[in-house]
This record gives C-alpha cells, structure tokens and sequence, in this order.
C-alpha cells in the first residue's frame, strides 16, 4: 500500500468518526464507526455503570418484605420478588383447591387457571359434557338385524373395518373391536389371546353365536382351502365377466375392433377424444393387453 492510498484511508476513517454527549457526565467525545450503535452513550466503562446504578429502582419482595433494587427493566410488572424461592413460595401460597364435578378429585391450580375450572382432566370434562353413557352391549344389539329364523345369519347393520372383507367394527373404552368377536364374548366368555372367531357361514359380517366358532390362525388358512375361498369368485362361480359382460366396460367388442383396423398414423389421443375414453384405454385394447377376446 503506497503513501497516498494510506493517507486517503486515513481520511476516510476520521470523517466516519462522529460526535457523542456522555449520558453521565455530559463529555463530548469521538466515537469511532466500528463500534455499535445504541440509545445511550457513554465516554467509559464507570460512567455506564454510574448511570444504571442511579436508575435503579427499589422494589419491595411481595412474600417476605424484603427492600431490593432492580434496574428498570426488571422492575415492571409482577417481578417483585428478591429470589426464586419466595417466587415459588408465594405462587405455591396463592395456588386454589378445586374439586372435580365427575370424579371428585380435589386439584390445586393458580389463580389464573383456576377461574371457571371444575374438572381434573379433559377427560372427566368430556365425559360430563357428553352425559351419561348407556351399556355397550345395549348400543352393540342396536346395530345387529336378527332373522326371524334363529338358525339363519344375524346382519351386522354399524361400521365395518375395511370394506374389502366387510368385517364389522365396534367401539367402546377407546378401543375397537370386530363385532363377530364381540358376539361370541358375550354368549361364550373372554377368548384366550392369539385365538381366531372363525365362520361357518362364510359371511363376515354375520354375528350369530351358532355360526361361529374357535380355531388358530392355521384352522382359518385351512377352512379357506377346504372351502375354496382361496379360488378368485370368477373362476368360483364360472361366471365370464370379460368385456361387455364385466361392470366397468367403456369399450365394446365392434368398438374394439374399429381401433385395432386403425392406421398407426391415428394416435391414441384421437380415438380417445372420439370415444369418450382416456389414451391409456386405447393404448391397452390396440396392443391386446386389454379385450384379449376380441380378435
């Protein structure tokens, strides 16, 4: 760095430095740039510490009387305590009894959560907004459609779990439970754990007692096999569900073959716009991955 460009640093520098009045004793002094900007200023270390002790204000402890001084900061508000132990004892102090309305269980709580409350728990405050609660089997038999014959299945007509296999759902304690297993505890008692409720009737969402009985979870793979139900319900009942026969068609055979005697110069989009069907659909039936029937 030459001569010059120092000299310039220089006078670059002492035009930054700007002019300060000392809060405590009224100096005038310079103030370089790098140091940090702020409401108060001071010429040293004694005079900052001169003029947060003279503002200092006297608080007095709420608990034991004691006479402390507290810079303003600190002083506003509720802070009026001369340590954290008579902070907690005088909160601790001023803490209210409440007895719970459900379950009579007496609480303390301050002052600030104390206003209006009468319950220990949410869960109390719950079950006394939501009333009284009748007998789960009461609300169980509700959902259930007997048949008048005793041997035929009783209809489960609440939830169900998965709508694939059609199992019902009941719900009581915070738990749900399978309503055909429901059944058999109520006619039969409590079942040992890891043991299965299995159908005689094949229907999931029967709860008759007499179409139900126990087995493991091999007895269940096993009554599967020996039933068939482990065979697709096409190929179970003989019933051919391809093409125009099956529920979700959008196509027809004649339709089918009028795409297929397409030129590949017609895209896919354009015979999915003329038929109403996406590009995908089109794409399957022309490359037979879809209609293999039709030839």
């Amino acid at each position: 760095m030459t001569l010059l460009h120092f000299s310039f640093r220089c006078v670059s520098i002492l035009c930054m430095i700007t002019q300060h009045t000392c809060c405590t004793c009224n100096k005038v002094y310079h103030r370089p740039p790098s140091q940090p900007r702020s409401k108060r200023y001071f010429c040293s270390i004694a005079c900052k510490k001169a003029f947060y002790r003279d503002t200092r204000k006297e608080v007095v402890c709420r608990l034991c009387g004691k006479s402390i001084s507290r810079p303003p900061s600190q002083a506003k508000g509720k802070q009026s305590f001369c340590s954290i132990v008579c902070k907690k004892a005088f909160h601790k102090a001023a803490r209210r009894e409440i007895v719970c309305k459900v379950c009579g269980r007496t609480i303390s709580k301050p002052p600030s959560q104390a206003k209006g409350k009468s319950y220990c728990s949410n869960t109390c405050k719950y079950e006394d907004l939501r009333g009284p609660q009748r007998p789960w089997k009461e609300r169980f038999w509700e959902k259930v459609t007997k048949n008048i014959d005793p041997d035929a299945c009783w209809k489960w007509c609440g939830s169900v779990m998965d709508r694939r296999w059609n199992y019902g759902s009941f719900g009581f304690g915070g738990k749900t439970y399978r309503a055909h297993r429901l059944s058999w505890e109520i006619h039969y008692g409590k079942i040992s754990p890891g043991t299965c409720v299995l159908h005689h009737c094949d229907n999931p969402n029967c709860v008759n007692p007499k179409h139900l009985f126990l087995g493991t979870h091999q007895d269940n793979v096993t009554d599967m096999y020996a039933k068939g139900r482990n065979i697709p319900y096409r190929k179970r009942t003989n019933v051919d569900r391809k093409g125009e026969k099956s529920g979700n068609f959008r196509l027809t055979d004649d339709i089918v073959g009028f795409i297929r005697a397409q030129p590949k110069t017609t895209t896919d989009g354009m015979l999915g716009e003329k038929f109403n069907v996406c590009r995908e659909t089109i794409s399957c039936a022309r490359r037979r991955a879809t209609w293999k029937h039709v030839k």
